[in-house]
């Protein structure tokens, strides 16, 4: 049943999800079939990463090589790095949208964080006036505080879809101002789910040459 998942060429999310849990249950079988994908768009990335790591060993020892602690079950770059990864589901269905819920959650991926505290001023409705309240028309506004200062940042307003790559660029602000040398990158977007990576730079440098994640989207 995943072989003819993975197969199906209408079958979208569930082909990456039909490949991951072939290579979780049955690594050998994933690998062989990875030199057949290389050049399908959906699932490369994928194929690359099991060919690159044809074992679990392989791939927890190039993480551990890079200082990043893996779970033993860990069968790609987010299983085996789970404790440095988030989810997001991006279409969030409420109002205000908790960009502030999500950047203070990130302190579980970086306890820098944790450091600040973080309001989130919804955007006006497009066909709400103007108000004198701080609002904006079409951008949010996400404040952090840290007992002696507060920054701001401005995120796109899509309904009741989150900024992530908004959200990244703040929290890599704040580490960046923080002297962390944790960043945030994007290490999977599709439909209406992200999932980031929280890691030192120069580990995320080495895990991009060695291609484990899509490159970013322009």
């Amino acid at each position: 049943a995943l072989l003819d998942t993975i197969w199906n060429p209408e079958g979208g999310e569930a082909r990456r999800d039909a490949l991951d849990r072939l290579a979780a249950r049955a690594r050998p079988i994933a690998v062989e079939l990875a030199a057949t994908l290389l050049e399908d768009a959906e699932l490369a990335p994928r194929a690359r990463t099991l060919l690159a790591f044809p074992t679990r060993e392989s791939l927890h020892a190039a993480l551990t090589g890079l200082g990043l602690a893996s779970h033993a079950d860990g069968f790609d770059l987010v299983s085996s790095l789970r404790d440095r990864t988030d989810t997001l589901w991006l279409k969030t269905s409420v109002e205000p949208v908790g960009h502030d819920h999500v950047m203070t959650s990130w302190k579980r991926l970086t306890p820098t964080l944790g450091h600040w505290l973080f309001e989130e001023w919804p955007a006006l409705h497009p066909d709400d006036p103007a108000t004198d309240d701080g609002r904006l028309h079409f951008m949010h506004r996400l404040r952090a505080f840290d007992g002696t200062r507060g920054l701001e940042a401005r995120l796109v307003a899509e309904g009741s879809w989150l900024d992530v790559h908004g959200l990244m660029a703040f929290a890599n602000t704040l580490l960046e101002r923080a002297g962390d040398e944790t960043r945030f990158v994007l290490v999977d977007e599709h439909s209406e789910r992200a999932t980031v990576l929280a890691a030192p730079q120069e580990a995320l440098r080495a895990l991009a040459r060695l291609a484990l994640w899509d490159p970013p989207r322009a």
